[in-house]
This record gives structure tokens, sequence and C-alpha cells, in this order.
């Protein structure tokens, strides 16, 4: 079976020597609530800027945040938003992603989880957006940038990111589910009593040249979006 893959992707600087945004670790986790949680309490603890907690702040409990991207309120909100947790590359035949032909179809065409966390970065970051805004940004961004991880939110559309693949074992699951629970759920019944996060976070601290790649906002700036949804 063949997974497409964005590669993993920090905010910032060294995610050990400077300030951060967000991080997200690499590897085989799928992202459900559970998934998001851990996610944001491991990039949560590699913050290390001194503006880290008047950032997050607005955002208050970042559990309940990590998760609000994908909440009917979100949708209400951001009509259209739901679009921006996928894109697809060709059915199997993975390359490099390209916007005309990746980023939606339909009545979403050029909305997709790149033009999404452009989007929000881009609010997140200017100092004229408002607060309501900006917040509302930083949740996107918290989310989406754990959801372009998960292989099957970058997959093909032709299975629905796994959707339509259902497993023999176990019975009755789908392959997107193994992803977004299944996995999770192991790497926190393997843990023992040792925090996953902080398993996770050892991890990460010994491989970190393999584990990120250093950009800036600017780097995936889409410039003027037609769709400004946020």
């Amino acid at each position: 079976m063949i997974l497409c893959r964005f590669p993993l992707l920090f905010l910032g600087s060294h995610p050990m020597k400077g300030p951060i945004f967000f991080s997200i670790l690499s590897g085989a986790y799928g992202w459900g609530g559970d998934g998001h949680r851990i996610i944001t309490s491991l990039a949560k603890n590699l913050m290390t800027s001194r503006n880290a907690d008047s950032l997050l702040e607005p955002l208050g409990d970042l559990m309940k945040a990590s998760t609000w991207a994908d909440t009917d309120e979100a949708e209400e909100q951001y009509p259209l938003s739901s679009a921006y947790h996928f894109s697809n590359t060709p059915y199997r035949d993975c390359s490099a992603f390209d916007i005309t032909r990746d980023c939606g179809f339909g009545r979403t065409k050029g909305i997709c989880i790149v033009t999404g966390l452009s989007e929000a970065i881009t609010l997140a970051t200017d100092p004229h957006t408002a607060e309501s805004v900006r917040t509302d940004s930083l949740k996107f961004i918290l989310h989406l940038m754990a959801d372009i991880h998960q292989p099957l939110h970058t997959g093909f559309r032709e299975d629905s990111g796994g959707l339509r693949i259902i497993l023999g074992q176990p019975k009755g699951v789908d392959l997107h589910a193994i992803w977004d629970t299944t996995m999770v759920d192991q790497l926190k019944n393997s843990s023992g009593s040792v925090d996953v996060v902080s398993r996770l976070q050892k991890r990460l601290e010994a491989n970190t040249e393999r584990f990120y790649i250093k950009f800036e906002p600017k780097q995936i700036s889409l410039g003027s979006l037609s769709h400004k949804r946020i």
C-alpha cells in the first residue's frame, strides 16, 4: 500500500535552541482526539520562546483548542473549513504537491490543508488581525499542523483517505481509523507507567536533526488566497 507523506515541519528556529511556534513529531502516530492532545502537549514542552505564555494564553484550554477545528462550531464560523483537513495526491503515484491538482475539488477547489495552514499562519502573524480571528487562526494551526502529518490526510481521493479501505483485522475497521486512534492507543498501552509525552519528547530530542525541517511562515505563503475563509 502506498502512503504519501509531508515532511516534519517546525515553525520558527531550532526546537531545542530557540523559539518555536508549534512542533509536530514524525512517525506512525494517527491523530484522533488523544493524538492531537499528545502532540499539543509535546509542542508546548518544546516551546522555549519568552513569548510562549502570551502567545498561548488566548487559547485557554490547550487540549480543547487542539481539537476545536474538528467541531461543528468551527465549521459554522468558517464555512468549508472542513476542507482544510485534507489534500490529495495522484492515485498510487505519489508526487510533489501541485496546488492546482491536489488542493480540493468541486466547490472546495483551491481549499485544502496547505492553503488552510498558509492562511491561518498569515493571519496569526499579522499585527493588524483582530484578536478573535488571531485566536481562531492559532487553533487551526495547532490542529492542522498535526493533521498534515497523518499520511491519510494527504492521501488518495479515490479511497477517501483510507475511509473506504476496510480491514479484515481488526475486523470492520477502516485504515483511516487505524491511524487516527488505534496506533495512538497502542502507543499509550505500550508506554506502561512512562508518560507517553515524555517518552516521545526524549525520542525527539535524541533525533532532532532527523525529525524537523526549519522554515519560516513566509516560505509557505501562497500569496493572496481567493477563498479567504478564516
